[in-house]
């Protein structure tokens, strides 16, 4: 049976206007509401049929004869929001609401408005009260579900999405059901939920195989997971399909990238460059990419992305790197603490400034960036490997071992943390406990 949404529907209730107290009041009272009738029954035809500008008229007119009709407010801004005048969509549903604040519709639509304009706070809090008025409705959970992927909320959002695809078992929200699932894979894609986020796309090309945005998320899904052969064909669809969008050459490159096909990635990376010459991290990856293969003019790349968004502190320490491995270290040190002062929490910008300071050969500033780094991410052995490899140069080899002790904990495999705990020990005259390090061998 037909499912019976929770929420009073348009038109099921308004305020009542005080009674009139003779008969000749309440004809005309009856006359008008008849006239204002036929007015909402023209405009209805009207907006059915696409003509908005003329449909809102012919609500206007009704209005003025029965100005407490929340029904007639929602159907003109019904017309508005078709006509895009969000402001005077905005203002009459706040007055159908004003008047009948329990149709969930009324909020639902303003909701949808409210995330048009930006206004993501006022948006979720229509949409949530529209999915309490009527907690089975799809649309609902799907609308609110866009609003908090605007927010940010990527659980939340990701779990209404799902609301909205097991509340759909009616058949008649095909389409939107289809979308839920596209958009809930790029959730799971950014929880790091690959083969969820495969699953989902694999169901919207069951739906539309020529779907090019989901041959591309699949695609990246798939990469993630390590399959980037299998990435490729997808990417070469989707570009088949739609040669207007960066996303897809760029993505189709790092997949060459992963397989270490660079003159193919790079090829890819000019095409979206091409696409999108202003796009900061198209230049960083192209940065990346000329840096895995060995080119080192990489520098220029992130020189490029870094005109485009100075702000950005990944840009400045990736620019930074470069130059480092070029052996500029003045311009290193430059770009590096830049990217610092955007981000005083950047563990990585700090150990790369401590390489910088390593490399220059000023190891009491070398020792404060890279203890910072490690204080700021100590789940990684990169900082107290350098900071250990610092104190070994300046004869404090019982400080570096236990640094290296530490660096073995988190990463048994290290094979650069057991050579220099090996060097350590041996320093410190502990030949034989130094063996079992000096003898590692790096993984096959």
């Amino acid at each position: 049976s037909p499912r019976r949404p929770s929420g009073r529907q348009p038109g099921s209730g308004s305020h009542a206007d005080a009674e009139p107290t003779t008969a000749d009041g309440r004809t005309e009272r009856r006359e008008k509401r008849q006239a204002a009738l036929a007015y909402n029954t023209n405009g209805l035809g009207h907006l059915k049929s696409g003509q908005y500008a003329k449909a809102a008229e012919l609500f206007t007119q009704a209005l003025a004869l029965h100005p407490d009709n929340a029904r007639y407010f929602f159907s003109r801004a019904n017309c508005y929001r078709n006509l895009a005048d969000n402001s005077r969509c905005v203002f009459d549903y706040s007055m159908a609401i004003r008047l009948d604040g329990d149709v969930a519709v009324y909020y639902a639509n303003r909701g949808t408005i409210y995330r048009k304009l930006g206004r993501l706070d006022e948006a979720q809090s229509d949409l949530n009260k529209a999915v309490s008025l009527d907690p089975q409705n799809p649309t609902f959970c799907f609308n609110r579900a866009l609003v908090r992927a605007d927010m940010g909320k990527v659980r939340a959002a990701a779990d209404d999405f799902t609301a909205a695809i097991s509340l759909s078992t009616d058949g008649q929200h095909t389409g939107q059901t289809t979308k839920a699932h596209f958009h809930r894979g790029v959730l799971q894609h950014q929880l790091g939920l690959f083969e969820e986020a495969a699953a989902d796309q694999r169901v919207v090309l069951r739906a539309d195989r020529n779907n090019a945005p989901s041959l591309n998320a699949l695609g990246m899904a798939l990469a993630a997971l390590g399959e980037s052969s299998e990435a490729l064909a997808l990417f070469d669809q989707a570009m088949r399909l739609d040669l207007r969008t960066p996303a897809y050459p760029a993505n189709r490159a790092n997949a060459f990238r992963a397989l270490a096909r660079f003159t193919e990635a790079l090829s890819d990376l000019a095409q979206a460059i091409s696409l999108s010459p202003s796009d900061a991290g198209l230049r960083a990856q192209l940065g990346e990419t000329k840096l895995d293969c060995g080119q080192f003019d990489a520098a220029a790349a992130y020189e490029h992305a870094v005109r485009l968004d100075d702000s950005n502190p990944t840009f400045r320490l990736a620019y930074g790197r470069s130059l480092y491995l070029l052996g500029d270290l003045a311009n290193a040190r430059a770009q590096v603490e830049a990217a610092i002062s955007v981000d005083p929490l950047f563990a990585k910008a700090h150990y790369q400034l401590g390489l910088v300071a390593y490399q220059g050969g000023r190891y009491a500033d070398a020792l404060v960036s890279l203890e910072r780094a490690a204080a700021l991410d100590p789940s990684s052995d990169a900082p107290l490997i350098a900071t250990a490899a610092v104190l070994l140069d300046t004869a404090k080899a019982a400080d570096a071992l236990a640094r290296l002790d530490r660096a073995v904990t988190l990463e048994q495999s290290s094979v650069r943390s057991r050579l220099l705990r090996g060097r350590a020990l041996l320093t410190l005259g502990q030949a034989e406990a130094a063996l079992d390090d000096l003898e590692v061998t790096p993984p096959p």
